[in-house]
């Protein structure tokens, strides 16, 4: 029984077997990863097992399976005493669907909400603490989500800015309701800080796969514990550690859901082949290198791909749109930002770090209340989370269908349906000497994808045929 349920808390680490695949160095990775821990329980003659919060659902089966009675003494905790009115009622009319996700959230109580970009999770979660009425921590992973998560809250609930707390940094203040950067829990979390909440929310559920986050959330006793994200599997399949802390997927609604009920609006992809060639790049095991670092060097550097990107958000700026261009790289946003400034359209910078916080608030802004017309970011600082609603362009600058969670992600930056926006687009550079599979990638992942080849559309589907018959003129 004890070696069967240990095994349950087993897992086979995929990442290891994927880099062994690839010919890149695996031995820093374990064959298995392990969330169960040894427990003394009551001292040094009685031991036990620890397992993570969110693998009570197996544990309960295998009991069942085995006719096991047993007892669960619940030792979370419902936090500090509030007193009355510490945390306002929600101030919006939530969706049909939207009271579906606080209804499941307030009755699993540890569990995962996989929403579509622009579901309004946010609006959701918001209206569960607003309901439990307890003591509530909203961990992030980016300054962009703590100011956003900040704003929403004062907006949903009434509250103003000093009544919502705040970890980050040296900065430590409680309040009913407060927000903590994930890399500062890291560090350290004290018993009397974990005492406090209540409900301990982390945003972004995806990045709870990493060590770090871990560390962060795990250790508060807090009665609910929720992550939310639209899609919290990853690239690296390590979602099995999402699980473990959090449990089971208790509401999701997709993309497709979200289009048809009209909260959002279906994304069209125009793919722009490009003639960037790397012959370097490739699998390791057949003479080549996997460097990606080196190949977005490469790719940020290449004149003609440059000149894609910028008549694209050029000629959708010129058409009226608000536009936002994203790439790997800080110095390569910087310059596009330049260039499409040359170009006679008011831009801003989103990249992330203190020495752009500024700027990075300008543009922002800049793009909320529409004096900016071009924004410039980085993935990491805008690609996931960031809510610009009335961006109806984002071009792609460097290559992102190789992850389909990150991509959809990215591509949710322009399906927010604000008054008045009735259509929404992604350009995509497809560098398809080096990516061959990413059209494929992007036809099965999106309803309209088209590619431009002599000077006219193609549908997507049309071309992966053609080259499939090995008709490569259609990409030249």
């Amino acid at each position: 029984m004890e070696s069967e349920l240990c095994s349950l808390f087993n897992h086979v680490n995929p990442q290891r077997e994927k880099m062994r695949k690839m010919g890149l160095p695996f031995y820093s990775e374990p064959r298995t990863i392990t969330t169960w821990r040894p427990c003394k329980a009551h001292g040094e003659d009685c031991t036990g097992i620890r397992i993570p919060r969110g693998g009570m659902a197996r544990l309960r089966k295998l009991l069942k399976e085995h006719g096991l009675q047993h007892r669960v003494e619940d030792l979370r905790t419902e936090g500090e005493a509030l007193p009355e009115g510490a945390i306002p009622d929600h101030l919006l009319e939530l969706r049909p669907y939207q009271r579906e996700m606080v209804e499941s959230m307030a009755m699993k109580e540890n569990c995962l909400i996989r929403a579509g970009t622009a579901s309004g999770k946010t609006s959701a979660t918001i209206a569960l603490i607003a309901q439990l009425k307890l003591p509530a921590l909203v961990v992030v992973w980016s300054g962009g989500l703590f100011d956003q998560w900040q704003a929403r809250i004062q907006k949903e609930l009434g509250l103003a800015k000093k009544d919502i707390g705040v970890i980050r940094g040296a900065k430590r203040v409680l309040r009913p309701i407060t927000i903590a950067m994930q890399q500062t829990l890291a560090k350290e979390v004290d018993p009397a800080l974990a005492a406090y909440f209540g409900v301990v929310v982390l945003d972004e559920v995806q990045r709870a796969a990493a060590s770090s986050v871990y560390g962060a959330i795990n250790p508060f006793p807090a009665r609910y514990r929720i992550g939310v994200s639209a899609d919290e599997r990853r690239r690296d399949g390590k979602e099995f550690l999402i699980g473990d802390l959090f449990g089971e997927v208790a509401y999701e609604i997709t993309k497709e859901k979200l289009v048809q009920v009209g909260a959002t609006l279906d994304v069209s992809i125009d793919v722009l082949p490009t003639a960037h060639d790397a012959p370097w790049y490739g699998v390791p095991d057949v003479g080549k290198k996997l460097d990606f670092g080196r190949l977005l060097d490469e790719l940020c550097l290449d004149e003609a791909r440059n000149l894609q990107v910028l008549n694209a958000a050029h000629e959708a700026a010129l058409a009226g749109e608000q536009v936002l261009v994203m790439s790997h790289r800080r110095e390569h946003c910087v310059e596009l930002a330049r260039r499409v400034s040359e170009m006679g359209h008011r831009t801003g910078l989103l990249i992330g770090g203190a020495d752009y916080a500024t700027e990075f608030a300008r543009a922002r802004d800049g793009l909320l209340d529409g004096t900016l017309r071009v924004g410039v970011g980085t993935y990491q600082a805008v690609g996931t989370g960031t809510d610009l609603p009335g961006v109806g362009v984002a071009v792609a600058a460097t290559p992102i269908a190789g992850n389909g969670p990150f991509f959809q992600q990215v591509r949710g930056r322009v399906c927010r349906k604000p008054d008045g926006k009735t259509a929404a687009r992604m350009v995509y550079l497809w560098d398809h000497a080096v990516f061959g599979s990413h059209l494929k990638n992007l036809c099965k992942w999106n309803a309209e994808v088209r590619v431009q080849t002599g000077g006219s559309w193609v549908p997507g589907n049309e071309v992966v045929q053609r080259l499939k018959r090995g008709d490569k003129s259609v990409v030249l």
